[in-house]
């Protein structure tokens, strides 16, 4: 993994578009062009972290055996305010620029129905936990464990410049027997969309992107090759009792 110069030229070009637009009266153009400099900003700066971790040769990376890494709900509510924002903004300033008010419309509904559902606790909290038996993963309103001797493969890619961590099992069957939900039917199918969707897309049974967890990506691909090749290690997961 490393910092190309197609990172580096979408964030001038975004920089670039949104200037311009704001100084020839373009406004729609600054606040799509604006938010998305933004965003590609942090991502660079996540990636540049990544990289830097990714070449820094550890002996081992210890992971608190239960401990919840949960979805940042202040990332995901920068980004769903900041679709309603840029939404609004270009709908605003659009005029009868047909085609700039359907790209209003289209970024400011999904940045409320994304907002929405997670305020009113449609969508689940995505969340992963590293334990002895394996790495188990909270989806929407059901959770799954990825044991450790099912992993196949693990590699760290990119997909669209995001760095991702790429996991193969050995039988996707097993994975989703270990489905933990209210609604087990329904979560079935889905986790198995789920998993056909990943193999289409990244030729893998999961990907992780974990910025959204508050995880350097570098660092969670070191603890999963670490505690699939040495079992040993996974000792270090039991939850830790505390003094009451």
């Amino acid at each position: 993994m490393k910092i190309k110069g197609s990172d580096y030229a979408s964030l001038i070009i975004c920089l670039v578009f949104s200037v311009v637009g704001y100084f020839i009266s373009f406004y729609p153009g600054f606040f799509i062009f604006g938010f998305g400099f933004i965003i590609l900003s942090f991502s660079l700066f996540v990636k540049f972290k990544a990289v830097k971790n990714f070449n820094n040769h550890f002996h081992s990376v210890s992971v608190e055996g239960g401990r919840k890494f949960s979805q940042s709900l202040i990332l995901f509510y920068f980004v769903t305010i900041g679709l309603i924002i840029s939404g609004s903004g270009v709908l605003v300033t659009a005029g009868n620029n047909f085609v700039m008010l359907l790209c209003g419309v289209v970024i400011l509904v999904f940045g409320l129905v994304m907002f929405f559902l997670k305020l009113f606790r449609f969508s689940g909290n995505n969340f992963i936990i590293f334990e002895e038996s394996g790495l188990r993963v909270g989806r929407n309103r059901y959770t799954f464990l990825i044991q450790w001797d099912s992993i196949t493969g693990v590699q760290l890619g990119e997909w669209n410049n995001v760095p991702y961590v790429f996991l193969q099992v050995f039988l996707e069957e097993g994975v989703e027997r270990t489905i933990d939900s209210k609604n087990l039917e329904r979560d079935k199918k889905k986790f198995r969309k789920s998993c056909e969707w990943n193999q289409d897309f990244f030729g893998s049974s999961f990907a992780f992107s974990t910025s959204q967890y508050g995880i350097d990506i570098a660092l969670f691909y070191k603890a999963i090759l670490q505690y699939w090749q040495q079992p040993i290690k996974r000792k270090e997961l039991v939850p830790k009792k505390k003094i009451q």
